[in-house]
């Protein structure tokens, strides 16, 4: 499924009135038919009321409405405004209505015992009271019924729920939500993450009876497991270990030694070559027995910026990405060395943990095209100077700014964001197995295998967010969601590519 912004979607309406020569109108009536069909299929008994706003939305539902009656529905519509503020388009469908004998009546006529005890009546609720064009906060009636149709389990949304931003998503304190959303033309990027995910309910897409332009370009693209076969990396018969791409990982110190282990045991098992740890004793001697796999670059902390640099030059022949930041920690040394990192290296970069704290200390910003951030969201705000709820109330935004002013990143979260400033993919997949310690550790690696082996950057940060939230859904259908660790998330990812590649799915 596909997202696109409000301003979107008036382009597209316009785009499509232009091109087929039809009213706007014409589109309303297409849609508010779709709507009732797919109210009829989804629930084919019981009374609706309607509740209906002052604009556009207000006539889908206003056509609604007939539809549902024309096929034998007990339909009642209560608008929110009188009947002579109506304009336009709306006006017209509201006239429509009553010369069809409906009941319509004015909620600012009834007393909040009445409202209530009409909801309460109802077997299906429709909330047709504001859509795309709706902004701030909402006030009077509105908020009113609103507010009447909190904790009711039957309300269908026509478009997007009342009170939803339909860009960012953030919901209004009245927001009642929906259990279904019937959204027209298009998914709004308002319900593809966050608050308005979760209070969109059920998203099916109404057409209007003609195509959506193939210019349209969303706003947001789902990726699924469809979108990432054809960028899983493919590999000869023949091959050896050094075309699977090498990576390193620099990280780890006395307090967070296992976090750069993480990575390096994703690398490994999402397919990834020879792989390098470059850190301090302690944590190369940890790793020779938790992954002997790997190959130990000693001393990080304690050679001079010119060995550092030499290291980096030694191996850039053989790997073509560095993860940066794993448990690097924040001492003085630790954000020289990353700084070192951002100036001296010139292949790929992921930039992960404390590395995204030594990035927002930089003077200058490494704004490269090869660079990956994966921050959550604290992390994001402060790159961007701003309080962690502010990234949380619009995440879509959000990532898009780091994209544009740092470069690609992977906004983690229940709907992990990867942008790139020209494109956004969004990666549903998950659950809150993976909120546990080491799993964006894994998320790196498993990532840096994707991109050592030339799979595009912003396709290697969806095809790992994808992989890595699978392998959490596969564990937690036979363990459950609690008491997962970062570890076993790695260890389920050869799974998860197996059924990736089956070429029966």
């Amino acid at each position: 499924m596909n997202f696109f912004t409000s301003a979107d979607i008036r382009r597209i309406e316009n785009e499509i009135m232009e091109t087929f020569a039809v009213s706007e109108s014409v589109l309303m009536e297409n849609a508010g038919s779709a709507a009732a069909e797919i109210i009829m299929n989804r629930f084919p008994s019981g009374e609706i009321l309607v509740l209906t706003g002052p604009g556009k939305n207000g006539g889908d539902g206003y056509v609604a409405a007939r539809h549902l009656a024309s096929r034998g529905r007990r339909v009642e519509i209560l608008s929110a405004i009188p009947a002579g503020n109506l304009k336009g388009i709306s006006e017209e469908n509201f006239r429509r209505a009553v010369q069809c004998g409906f009941p319509v009546s004015f909620s600012p006529d009834w007393s909040d015992e009445k409202i209530a005890g009409k909801i309460r009546h109802a077997d299906i609720l429709v909330d047709s009271l504001l859509g795309i064009g709706s902004k701030g906060l909402l006030r009077g009636e509105i908020a009113r019924l609103c507010l009447h149709l909190k904790d009711t389990e039957n309300v269908i949304a026509l478009d997007i729920p009342t009170g939803i931003d339909p860009d960012s998503g953030h919901a209004d304190i009245h927001c009642a939500g929906a259990a279904l959303t019937i959204t027209m033309i298009c998914p709004k990027t308002g319900i593809a993450t966050g608050e308005g995910k979760k209070l969109a309910g059920e998203i099916i897409v109404a057409g209007v009876g003609f195509p959506v332009p193939i210019n349209a370009i969303p706003r947001i693209r789902s990726f699924s497991a469809a979108c990432g076969k054809p960028f899983l990396p493919q590999f000869p018969y023949d091959i050896h270990k050094g075309m699977r791409g090498g990576a390193m990982v620099i990280g780890g110190c006395t307090t967070y030694r296992g976090a750069p282990l993480l990575s390096l045991r994703g690398f490994l098992r999402a397919g990834g070559g020879p792989v390098v740890l470059f850190s301090d004793e302690i944590s190369c001697a940890s790793c020779s027995t938790f992954l002997p796999e790997a190959i130990l670059e000693n001393n990080l902390f304690s050679k001079s910026d010119g060995e550092v640099v030499s290291t980096l030059s030694s191996w850039s022949e053989r790997i073509g990405t560095i993860v940066l930041g794993p448990g690097i920690g924040r001492s003085e040394r630790a954000g020289k060395i990353c700084s070192l990192v951002f100036s001296a290296w010139k292949g790929n970069i992921i930039i992960d943990g404390d590395g995204l704290f030594w990035l927002s200390k930089c003077a200058e910003k490494h704004h490269r095209g090869n660079i990956l951030l994966t921050p959550h969201e604290g992390e994001a705000a402060r790159l961007l100077g701003v309080l962690p709820e502010a990234v949380r109330k619009d995440r879509l935004a959000s990532a898009r700014r780091i994209a544009e002013e740092w470069g690609p990143v992977l906004l983690k979260g229940a709907e992990t964001l990867c942008d790139d400033g020209r494109e956004t993919y969004l990666v549903a997949e998950g659950n809150r197995a993976l909120a546990v310690p080491g799993s964006g550790d894994v998320l790196a690696g498993v990532i840096a295998a994707f991109l050592s082996a030339g799979t595009p950057l912003l396709e290697s940060a969806a095809l790992g967010a994808y992989v890595h939230g699978k392998s959490a859904q596969s564990l937690a259908s036979s363990n459950g969601c609690d008491g997962i660790l970062a570890r076993e998330i790695a260890d389920e990812i050869p799974h998860i590519l197996k059924e990736m590649r089956d070429p029966l799915l």
